[in-house]
């Protein structure tokens, strides 16, 4: 090979390895964009939820205040329960709604994707494709 071909060989390699590099950089860059929008978007819906379920629990526990004296008062008044009876029904039901809701807010807390599976995925079906050229 002479020297000039050999030369214009080496500026080619060397041009497509910058092309490369520069093309990769790219592409981290944009799936580095796209991942922390998917996690902000998670967290956002995770604030949300949590907000919302402390404000209803707060209401709740307030009205749950007021109704378990209402069915103790009740209960003493029409079925002749104790009051400490009374109390302890009351109580005990107020108990189980608590615990139900609590499973429910468990599931729905669940149902939010801390880590970033499509913004992942992508990534990696970049690189899988980075690889195969």
């Amino acid at each position: 090979m002479t020297p000039v071909a050999n030369e214009t060989t080496e500026r080619h390699y060397v041009k497509l390895l910058a092309d490369v590099a520069s093309g990769t950089q790219e592409l981290v860059s944009a799936h580095a964009v796209q991942m922390v929008n998917e996690v902000k978007g998670e967290a956002d819906r995770a604030t949300n939820v949590v907000g919302i379920m402390s404000a209803a629990g707060t209401l709740m526990a307030i009205g749950f205040v007021f109704i378990i004296f209402s069915i103790a008062q009740l209960l003493q008044d029409r079925l002749g329960f104790t009051e400490t009876a009374a109390l302890a029904i009351t109580g005990f039901t107020t108990f189980a709604v608590g615990i139900v809701m609590l499973v429910i807010a468990r599931h729905q807390l669940m149902l939010v994707r801390w880590l970033p599976s499509k913004s992942l995925q992508s990534f990696q079906e970049s690189l899988s494709w980075i690889t195969r050229r």
